[in-house]
């Protein structure tokens, strides 16, 4: 617990606990109704997310719950081969401007500390006023903008595609690390790169959600290149 905790509050913060798993459930559906982000949120999503390679929920999850109701969350992914954690918090907008924020960070950087890192950042889309009100008093500053970029399926060249996929492949089970090769050299130096594992890498593509189909690799003959 940091050591600046308040006590006389009726919201208490600690460490997710499994027994936790279906309220936590019910507010990331919340969360996703009243403010989209665009993710997909089921039980069976959100349990593989728990359940990822180099995350401990019990330690890298914070909830904030008041009686008997988690309102709020705050999730510290670890990416300790370059310093930093991702920090995602949440809090209903019934329980907002109680400090619940600020107290789900202070436990948040204790846990940063923990684990070593030098920098948290956050992610937030442009339109988000409240996230950046709050991370702004939190002492947060911007330091990059992403785009999110989007194709008509519609307006495809079809021709185009059809000639290019000569040179490509859908990826087979066993080439996870043909893929975490290809990718932390390719993207090695750029800012915010967290290489990846193999390990992870085959978590993520036997997800749910996911496929080996959802990759797609350029071959030169039967090199992956």
């Amino acid at each position: 617990m940091p050591a600046n905790e308040m006590n006389n509050s009726p919201y208490a913060i600690r460490n997710y606990q499994p027994k936790d798993f279906d309220k936590y459930v019910l507010l990331n559906i919340k969360a996703e109704k009243l403010e989209p982000t665009g993710r997909c949120i089921s039980p069976q999503v959100i349990a593989e997310r728990l359940g990822q390679p180099n995350y401990s929920p019990e330690q890298d999850l914070f909830v904030a719950e008041v009686i008997g109701s988690i309102v709020g969350y705050m999730d510290v992914a670890p990416e300790l081969s370059i310093g930093r954690v991702i920090l995602d918090c949440w809090v209903h907008p019934q329980h907002r401007r109680k400090g619940l924020a600020t107290r789900l960070l202070n436990y948040s950087m204790h846990r940063a500390k923990e684990l070593g890192a030098r920098v948290a950042h956050v992610n937030i889309m442009e339109d988000n006023v409240v996230a950046k009100r709050v991370l702004s008093r939190l002492d947060f500053s911007l330091v990059r903008r992403f785009l999110e970029l989007r194709l008509d399926i519609a307006d495809v060249r079809w021709s185009d595609i059809n000639q290019a996929a000569l040179e490509c492949r859908y990826l087979q089970c066993g080439e996870e690390g043909k893929l975490a090769q290809l990718q932390n050299r390719g993207f090695a130096g750029h800012w915010g790169y967290n290489p990846n594992t193999v390990e992870e890498i085959t978590y993520r593509i036997n997800r749910s959600n996911c496929s080996p189909e959802d990759v797609v690799l350029t071959c030169d003959g039967d090199k992956v290149v």
